[in-house]
Formats: structure tokens, sequence, C-alpha cells
């Protein structure tokens, strides 16, 4: 299955929780002269996505993948990545890491920081396909991308830099322990 035949039949998979609404596809001379401004290449698969559609807005947290055109290049202690999705009108923000050497290599990642244990500062990846991470959303929402996998946002035991989309989804039953959560976190 293509990108544009997966994306038209998202929404009537009975396991989705959360919907998604397609923009138009970007014409691929505007797609490309965008590349050439950030002197990046997009990996195929995402040229295929952008041109079937140009973002896509979710249902949940009024979640978004950006439009090409309104893509930003950005920067960390980490290196320079795309800013990619957003929620809450940019309350958070997705990064998108394209390999240097194979462009068709990517991933998606948490542009929070997260301090490890001996104090190096890593990202939280979670999907290296749109398709993994548009079922990442469809599946547990905007908090299956923006927080960690027990449901708490405090990240202590993530110290692994990837995990699987089926580790993200399905959490090890060690993972699924009886968090008490702050009073500000009870939403």
């Amino acid at each position: 299955m293509n990108i544009s035949e997966f994306l038209n039949s998202i929404n009537s998979v009975t396991t989705t929780k959360f919907q998604i609404s397609k923009n138009a596809g970007i014409e691929i001379n505007q797609l490309r002269e965008i590349e050439d401004k950030f002197s990046i290449t997009l990996p195929n698969e995402l040229v295929e996505f952008y041109t079937s559609s140009n973002g896509l807005q979710g249902d949940d947290f009024i979640f978004n993948i950006i439009p090409f055109e309104e893509i930003e290049k950005d920067k960390d202690d980490l290196g320079i990545y795309l800013v990619f999705s957003e929620y809450m009108i940019y309350s958070e923000t997705c990064g998108l890491e394209i390999d240097r050497i194979d462009k068709n290599k990517y991933r998606f990642f948490n542009t929070s920081l997260y301090p490890t244990e001996n104090g190096i500062i890593n990202r939280k990846y979670v999907a290296d396909s749109i398709v993994d991470f548009i079922k990442l959303y469809c599946k547990k929402g905007t908090f299956g991308i923006w927080r960690d996998d027990s449901g708490n946002d405090d990240d202590k035991n993530n110290n692994e830099e990837t995990r699987s989309l089926d580790e993200i989804i399905e959490p090890k039953e060690s993972e699924m322990l009886d968090i008490k959560k702050p009073w500000w976190k009870f939403w």
C-alpha cells in the first residue's frame, strides 16, 4: 500500500482511536524549491506524503503535521532538524531528523530534550517512518508521541535512544506500573 492509499484508508480502520483530516498535496516543484531553501533532500516516502497530503490535522489536542511550506529548520545540542508536527498551537513540537548519508533513512522525535542518568542529553525517538508516526498518533493520540511509554511526563527511565513502534504501542508488562501522578498531571 502506498502513502496515498494509506492516508485514504486510515480513518476507516476500526482500531483507530483518533481521526485525521488531510490537506491537498503540494506541487512537486514547490516542494523542490523549499528543499533547496533548506539545503535538504527529503526521503522518497516524505515526498510522496507531502504530494499526497501537505500536512494533516488531528482531532486530539489540536495535533498537526505542519504543511511543508510552513516547516522551520531548527537546531539543538544534537544537531539540525526540521520542526515536523506540533500540538496545541506549538505547545510542543516533533522533529524530523534525516540521515546525512542515506536520505531515505529518517526518524521523528520529541523535540524536548531528555537528560539521562549520566548527564547526556538525548532525544526520544518515536517512529522511523511517516506511516508509523501517523499510526502511533491514530492509536495513542497526541500523548502517544509526546509522553513516555508509561504515560508519565518525567521520562526517568527513558535511556534508550530509539524503540520500535511495537514497543511504544505495546509496552512491556514491567513498564505498565501503577504510577502515582502529581496533581498537576491529571489530564
